[in-house]
């Protein structure tokens, strides 16, 4: 006796259908944790380490806190915290005006140096310390001596700086307006040149008191690396 839902029950099915069905989904899913995956690491990877960010306790610093005085130090929205081509940024501003200090966080990525090295028409990519620093002040003061601590996180590298014996007014004592951040490939310091500038502090800007906590011990700085002043007219 013929039975229609014996038939289309024993139909078989189209395995390739089947093969194709779980192909595609499995595309799908492998898309998705792709995508996801990228975005966590993505947000991940945006903030910057602690360390990169913290105050650096400088002997002077660290002595003052010590005998039981915690310095005063501020921190400003500053003015650009990229240079105007996207290649370095700046953060964590600390001024601590009574010890003559200032520091900074200088962000970049490692193609900024590929970057600059294709600029350049190097031969080679330059590792280590690619970069030296100097402070100027409105009333043409430049600060080259600093030193420093270094951190990296997955493609960024990071340089806090300090610069001591700082004054925050001019010879005649009026307030030091602006402080700009000239940046140097360490083997073409040509002091009139940088290779970025911008300014980092602006006193047109309010300012912030930074809550300090007592420290355990001085911050261990690094030296400022040598370089060579080179002169523009070669």
């Amino acid at each position: 006796m013929y039975n229609e839902q014996d038939e289309i029950v024993g139909k078989p099915k189209n395995p390739v259908g089947k093969a194709i069905k779980t192909f595609f989904k499995a595309l799908v899913a492998l898309f998705l944790i792709v995508t996801w995956g990228a975005l966590f690491l993505r947000l991940c990877s945006m903030g910057d380490p602690d360390e990169a960010t913290d105050y650096l306790w400088s002997d002077a610093a660290y002595s003052m806190a010590q005998s039981g005085t915690l310095p005063k130090v501020t921190t400003q929205e500053y003015v650009q915290t990229l240079d105007e081509d996207g290649r370095f940024r700046v953060s964590a501003t600390r001024k601590t005006e009574e010890l003559g200090q200032f520091q900074l966080t200088v962000r970049y990525n490692n193609s900024t140096v590929t970057r600059m090295a294709e600029d350049m028409a190097l031969s080679f990519i330059p590792t280590g310390e690619v970069y030296v620093y100097t402070l100027e002040a409105s009333d043409g003061t430049v600060y080259t001596d600093y030193s420093f601590i270094d951190n990296t996180k997955t493609v960024y590298q990071y340089r806090t700086l300090l610069f001591e014996d700082v004054s925050y007014t001019d010879a005649e004592g009026n307030p030091i307006e602006t402080f700009t951040l000239n940046i140097y490939y360490i083997d073409d310091m040509i002091p009139e040149l940088p290779y970025v500038d911008f300014i980092v502090y602006d006193t047109r800007f309010p300012t912030t008191d930074l809550k300090l906590d007592m420290p355990e011990a001085a911050t261990a700085l690094r030296d400022r690396p040598d370089y060579i002043v080179k002169s523009s007219e070669g």
